[in-house]
């Protein structure tokens, strides 16, 4: 019986040493988790609806797909708020997102109206393909929201990208207001636009 009672206790100290070193392993990879927030009912990876503390969105600079230079500091000039999007041509639920993004380009960013739409692509990236291939999937689809090409990964880094799609709200005084992984549809997209405008998290 003491063995038995000896081993039984081992193993749990085992489990546990394992447990706190998983904790530091995702703490490294997942520094976005000080990012959260609540997005239009949508609760952030890291499971805290509180609101987060005002963070400046990094800012970068990329390049669109025609070659021209985009930094994120200059857009935010405009005193408009932001969705940055994160995707790949090849995961399917972006592909299923895409026209909402397309719609609410259409609605509130084009001429940078009310909001700033931005698709973030990684070419050459894990499965996805060139900046060529990606800009033919956004002609053949029709689409023609700004999308600009990560391709040395380092914005996908620098905002803790570990899901395809991932959406970044930016607030019009360039703080992250939240941000979602998972593919929205175009009712709660609306709704975190709309909070985003207003600066009020809904319950």
């Amino acid at each position: 019986m003491f063995v038995e009672q000896k081993k039984m206790i081992i193993l749990v100290l085992v489990l546990v040493v394992v447990l706190v070193l998983a904790g530091v392993g995702y703490r490294l990879l997942a520094p976005q988790a000080d990012l959260s927030g609540m997005l239009g009912g949508v609760q952030s990876a890291s499971g805290s609806g509180a609101s987060p503390a005002a963070q400046p969105a990094p800012d970068f600079t990329v390049y669109d797909a025609d070659g021209n230079k985009v930094t994120l500091a200059s857009l935010m000039e405009s005193g408009k708020p932001a969705v940055l999007n994160f995707w790949a041509s090849t995961c399917p639920p972006c592909r299923s997102e895409m026209p909402e993004i397309q719609a609410l380009y259409e609605k509130y960013g084009k001429n940078e109206k009310d909001l700033i739409v931005l698709g973030v692509a990684g070419p050459n990236q894990g499965n996805e393909g060139s900046t060529a291939s990606i800009k033919k999937f956004l002609k053949d689809n029709r689409y023609t929201f700004p999308v600009v090409m990560d391709e040395s990964g380092d914005v996908f880094a620098e905002y803790g990208i570990r899901a395809f799609p991932t959406t970044f709200m930016i607030d019009k005084e360039g703080n992250i207001f939240g941000y979602v992984e998972s593919a929205l549809t175009g009712d709660v997209m609306e709704s975190i636009v709309q909070q985003t405008m207003s600066g009020k998290r809904t319950s």
